[in-house]
């Protein structure tokens, strides 16, 4: 299970959602980021994005380097940050960390690559980032499944998804995941931070103790991660050492 440093939870399935551009994917990367690197899990880490473009978010927030330089400096070996970002680039592939883009994949073999990495990559975390990019099966049965995955695994897993906007093609499905989520995960949360600002929030809306509450998080847009992850570990052993007295 995930250590009591990192989120503290034993709950298989967790919700996360947020409307678009509140930091989604960055808190997605910054809590795997720092799984991966002060609590040496494995990280199987699935998003509709390329995994050059995840590693590269983990570059900036591990070397300070400015998201948006990266795709010059890459290209610039004469640039003073070119090294930099080389050396900062290959200590991520030291970590246990493997990432799978899920756009336009089906379900059974999202599920296959979940097992396979349990096995054999020993992943203590498992991140979803945007899961109505996964296709075929029916819905409520593949949020099932994936609780049941994650039960059976003794794996926890994150699932993060956007609030639906109207103009979107996939504006159903991504409502009754929304939906579903909400009913099957034992933990929901959802991230607010006003776009182009530096304070977020998380508000715990459903947990297995406590009452409804709010963790407070900083975002460094320079980065786009949240630096002070740390902090969502920390509620819930408050909240658990609560529920004690």
């Amino acid at each position: 299970m995930m250590t009591a440093d990192l989120f503290h939870l034993t709950q298989p399935l967790t919700h996360i959602a947020s409307y678009p551009k509140a930091g989604k994917t960055s808190l997605a990367v910054s809590l795997a980021l720092d799984a991966l690197i002060h609590h040496d899990m494995g990280i199987f880490f699935c998003s509709a994005g390329k995994e050059r473009d995840i590693r590269h978010r983990m570059v900036s927030a591990m070397s300070d380097i400015d998201l948006i330089e990266i795709e010059h400096i890459k290209e610039s070996p004469e640039d003073a940050k070119y090294k930099k970002y080389q050396d900062t680039l290959m200590a991520t592939f030291n970590l246990n960390f493997i990432a799978c883009n899920i756009r336009g994949l089906a379900f059974e073999e999202f599920r296959r690559k979940c097992l396979y990495h349990a096995y054999y990559n020993q992943v203590k975390l498992i991140i979803i980032d945007d899961l109505h990019q996964v296709v075929d099966g029916d819905t409520q049965s593949n949020i099932q499944e994936l609780k049941k995955l994650a039960n059976v695994l003794n794996i926890p897993c994150i699932v993060f998804t956007p609030l639906p906007q109207a103009e979107d093609d996939n504006i159903q499905k991504v409502t009754k995941i929304n939906a579903l989520l909400n009913t099957y995960a034992d933990v929901t949360m959802w991230l607010d931070r006003p776009e182009y600002e530096i304070a977020a929030q998380l508000e715990v809306i459903k947990q297995p103790t406590g009452e409804p509450s709010d963790i407070p998080l900083s975002f460094t847009p320079r980065t786009a991660h949240f630096t002070d992850v740390e902090m969502v570990g920390l509620h819930f052993i408050l909240t658990e050492l609560e529920a004690t007295r």
